[in-house]
């Protein structure tokens, strides 16, 4: 944070972010550090006399250049970018047109190639890799690359992975597709495997699309030890429920803490304890401020110990607007804490078995949601059931069998 010859302030415009001003011996401003949580350096903003932006330096988290963006004095908008490999060696150049977009580029490393666009320079380079390989298996995790998925021409297997909803707003069924969720169905053929995490996901999808052989789901699996998590000597408060999310309006927080008003107002003593960061925290605070909840409901940053944290509470409440698994439901379950959760599309219902290790309440119904909470609070005996039937989440998303699953597939694919 502290460099000879210039000297620095908070920078008090932006509230709640370890960003620092520099100024030279003579007064100017002439620069701008954002550091994260641990104070290591994310960026560098430099400015001219002129207090323009010229141009950004990123880091990674081993304090590495990685990035560099130039900037165009006129909008202040990036112009051009240099990537950076690890030992500080310019090997990628990108220019960015007026509206936002990579255009030209080229790679530079000993290949010495231009691109009239970046996703043809990301074909190329993946293309390089492949014609080394018989029969390989290209796997598309990030949706945001699949131009460059669908435009790799070699000899390989294609299958895609989705991690969330492919519906839009309001996110239920019925709801338009988004687009590059759209593209892939329009255009499934052109993939070998198109792999969901539910089978209720293909189901809403085989409605509008039809069945078909390359629709696969597996399900994430349950990468926690058991005997190493589950720890006896943790006090656990039966009257306390816990969120773990991000304060974001799709996580729908809000409608956990209408809830919990209900709850209060039945349970005196009950508490909720919501994990997490975002930009929602403010107004969630006047929220509870507002509902008189401020003696009841706790909103705490980020935890590094997940399910020691779960394993302090009576069971875990989750109202978001949409998922793709809902893999916190599964670390709750794991944990030995049931859960109360809206039906939200996608997971709730592949992991909550309604009834027997949580309850599942219709999607907006809070009152709903606060009724089943104070069920599970008052009723010790069932509540005790409900966390002993939880653990049947190892079996149930067990890694042998998702191992197992990925392993067919594979298996199928090279037939």
């Amino acid at each position: 944070m502290f460099e000879d010859g210039f000297s620095h302030y908070i920078d008090d415009d932006r509230p709640n972010t370890n960003g620092y001003r520099y100024y030279d011996k003579e007064g100017n401003y002439v620069k701008y550090k954002l550091f994260d949580e641990k104070m290591r350096l994310k960026f560098i903003d430099y400015r001219d006399l002129n207090l323009q932006r010229t141009h950004r330096v990123e880091y990674d988290l081993n304090g590495r250049k990685r990035r560099e963006i130039r900037y165009n004095l006129q909008n202040n908008k990036p112009a051009f970018e240099k990537y950076y490999d690890i030992n500080g060696n310019c090997y990628l150049s990108v220019w960015v047109n007026s509206s936002g977009k990579r255009t030209k580029c080229v790679l530079h490393a000993g290949i010495n190639k231009a691109f009239n666009h970046i996703t043809d320079a990301h074909v190329y380079w993946v293309e390089s890799i492949l014609k080394d390989y018989t029969n390989p298996f290209l796997m598309l995790d990030e949706l945001g690359l699949l131009d460059v998925f669908r435009k790799v021409g070699n000899d390989c297997h294609k299958i895609v992975t989705l991690h969330n909803t492919h519906l839009d707003k309001p996110h239920v069924k019925g709801s338009p597709y988004r687009r590059v969720y759209k593209e892939i169905f329009d255009h499934k053929d052109e993939f070998d495997a198109i792999v969901f995490l539910t089978e209720e996901q293909k189901r809403d999808v085989e409605e509008d699309y039809g069945t078909d052989e390359r629709f696969v789901v597996i399900p994430h699996a349950v990468t926690l030890d058991k005997g190493a998590i589950l720890d006896k000597s943790i006090e656990r408060n039966p009257k306390s429920a816990i969120t773990l999310a991000r304060l974001e309006d799709s996580k729908n927080i809000a409608d956990g803490i209408r809830a919990f008003r209900i709850v209060v107002d039945e349970i005196k003593d009950a508490e909720y304890h919501i994990f997490g960061y975002g930009k929602e925290k403010e107004n969630l605070q006047a929220l509870i401020k507002d509902l008189h909840l401020e003696n009841n409901v706790h909103i705490h940053g980020f935890t590094h110990n997940v399910n020691r944290e779960i394993q302090k509470h009576g069971l875990s409440i989750m109202t978001s607007r949409f998922e793709g698994f809902c893999l916190v439901i599964m670390e709750s379950l794991a944990n030995q804490t049931p859960v109360v959760s809206y039906r939200t599309k996608y997971g709730p219902e592949t992991l909550i078995r309604d009834g027997k290790d949580g309850y599942l309440v219709e999607y907006n119904n809070y009152e709903e949601a606060a009724e089943k909470v104070i069920e599970l609070m008052k009723d010790s005996k069932l509540q005790k059931k409900f966390a002993k039937n939880s653990l049947d989440v190892y079996k149930r998303f067990s890694y042998a069998r998702y191992k197992k699953n990925w392993l067919d597939l594979f298996k199928q694919l090279s037939k």
